[in-house]
């Protein structure tokens, strides 16, 4: 019997819960999946989705019928993924390297090729070379051989940071995104899955024409959204749609499932930070301590001096991953929420006026120095 196996090992009872709603004809065409970073959210929507498929390629992530959106640093995972089957070669780290790349891929589909500017296309041929790359790898058993060397490279070489997000500042989705959408659901009466990530970070306008969508559903059409903050989503969204909350899972749960999936021995906070440390090594205790000791100045709310400032901005900076010091943060700030901590006021305030200066950030261009200072000056008392 089919289930949803890769949700089951962190989050069973809404594994259960998932397949019994959609087994019974239960579960809508419209839900909505919240929680922290790292809770598997993204795990229950394909999981969802490709149950609903048959399961055939859960593996792989290889179908033509979901279409996924993201917004999270696919780019650190994929480096992760990179070094990992470089230096391991073995089954596990291989199918990790193949759905990585084909997470991304999967917001590549022709049906969504209308959304962008004609610039834009590059990205899509290059995505078709991509998409020969890892078929080639998907069906290479000798994972020693020189020719498994050269794919490496070459997918080194093509995914880059641009590729990614198809240019685009952030990978939020657009309108013109949501309207491709619409337009692919209408097209004949197969079973198909948009996963929307985020929706919250996204403009008024793609807001808007995603509530368009949820109030005509095409039948057979899914649309799952992830969220983090549902809490700034439109009412009239979370209207419409069926709400499943994911808890954080704990250190121990998260290490525990990298270490059984990957055959390696270590503990981590987050799987971002799994991610990291592969990708940069011991620079991963670095950037946390700098992660701990711009939290703890922002619950204390002091005052700092210029020098002092600037040294911990500069540490931030330093890792050369700002969406990774964001996830950081933000998953950080959301447990403590979650988890009712005493100062519950004070920490709501420091997450509210994070998420606004890292929006100036991501949305309007500002620089990421500026809107980490905001932060500080912001909650100074």
């Amino acid at each position: 019997m089919q289930r949803l196996y890769n949700l089951e090992k962190t989050q069973k009872l809404l594994a259960d819960r998932l397949k019994y709603e959609y087994d019974s004809s239960l579960l809508p065409q419209s839900i909505l999946l919240s929680g922290a970073i790292g809770s598997s959210r993204l795990t229950g929507a394909l999981d969802l989705a490709y149950y609903a498929l048959g399961n055939a390629n859960r593996e792989t992530l290889n179908s033509l019928d979901v279409i996924y959106i993201p917004h999270r640093d696919l780019n650190l995972q994929l480096r992760g993924a990179l070094r990992l089957f470089s230096k391991s070669r073995n089954r596990a780290s291989k199918m990790f390297l193949i759905e990585t790349v084909r997470l991304i891929l999967s917001s590549y589909s022709n049906e969504l090729k209308g959304a962008y500017a004609h610039s834009t296309s590059q990205y899509f041929n290059t995505a078709e070379d991509v998409g020969t790359i890892i078929n080639e790898l998907e069906e290479t058993e000798d994972l020693t051989n020189s020719s498994v060397d050269k794919l490496i490279k070459d997918l080194d070489s093509k995914v880059s940071p641009l590729f990614i997000t198809k240019g685009k500042k952030t990978q939020g989705v657009t309108i013109d995104e949501i309207r491709e959408i619409k337009r692919w659901f209408g097209q004949g009466n197969r079973r198909r899955f948009a996963i929307i990530e985020n929706l919250e970070l996204a403009t008024d306008g793609a807001k808007n024409s995603l509530l368009k969508l949820l109030e005509e559903p095409n039948e057979n059409c899914y649309i799952i959204l992830i969220s983090q903050n549902p809490q700034r989503l439109l009412e009239t969204i979370l209207s419409r749609v069926r709400h499943f909350r994911f808890p954080a899972l704990s250190e121990k749960a998260i290490s525990s499932l990298i270490n059984d999936r990957f055959i390696t021995y270590g503990s981590y906070s987050s799987f971002n930070s799994f991610f990291y440390s592969l990708s940069k090594g011991d620079e991963i205790k670095r950037v946390e301590e700098a992660v701990d000791s711009f939290l703890d100045i922002l619950y204390r709310g002091n005052i700092l001096t210029p020098d002092s400032k600037n040294e911990l901005i500069k540490a931030l900076e330093s890792a050369e991953n700002e969406k990774f010091i964001v996830n950081e943060v933000t998953s950080r700030l959301l447990k403590l929420l979650n988890n009712n901590a005493k100062d519950k006021k004070r920490i709501n305030q420091i997450y509210k006026a994070f998420n606004s200066w890292i929006n100036m950030f991501e949305i309007y261009n500002y620089s990421f120095k500026g809107a980490l200072e905001g932060v500080l000056r912001e909650v100074e008392v």
